[in-house]
C-alpha cells in the first residue's frame, strides 16, 4: 500500500512537472495535503517524498506538506483537488468510493 502511494505521488508530480516544460527555469510549488498529525508515518512519508523532489529539481519544484487537517477534512481535500486548490492530497481510497466507484474495489474483503 505505500509502494502505491509513492508511486502515485511521484506519478502526479511528474505529469505537473510535464506541464511546464516550455518554463523549466520556473519554481513551481504544490501542495500536498493531509488528515494525520505530523508524526504519522504517511505524514513523514510525504515529507520524505518531497525533500527527494526538491533535492532531484535542484529546487525548481517543491512539494509543500500540509498535515493535520490544515486544509480541512478528507471531503474537503478531495473537494480541493478537484477544483485545483490543492494539487495533492492522501486519502483512504474507502472515501473516494462515492465519486469513483471503481475504487469501491479495495474495500472487498
Amino acid at each position: 500500500m505505500k509502494r502505491l502511494l509513492v508511486v502515485g505521488l511521484v506519478a502526479t508530480v511528474a505529469i505537473a512537472g510535464l506541464t511546464g516544460i516550455a518554463q523549466a527555469q520556473q519554481k513551481f510549488t504544490a501542495k500536498i495535503a493531509d488528515i494525520l498529525s505530523p508524526d504519522h508515518p504517511h505524514s513523514l512519508t510525504m515529507k520524505f517524498f518531497a525533500d527527494r523532489v526538491k533535492e532531484r529539481t535542484k529546487g525548481r519544484m517543491e512539494i509543500q506538506v500540509v498535515p493535520a487537517a490544515q486544509l480541512g477534512q478528507t471531503k474537503d481535500l478531495f473537494m480541493g483537488v478537484q477544483t485545483g486548490s490543492i494539487e495533492m492530497a492522501k486519502m483512504p481510497m474507502s472515501f473516494s468510493g462515492e465519486w469513483i466507484p471503481e475504487s469501491k474495489v479495495w474495500d472487498l474483503p
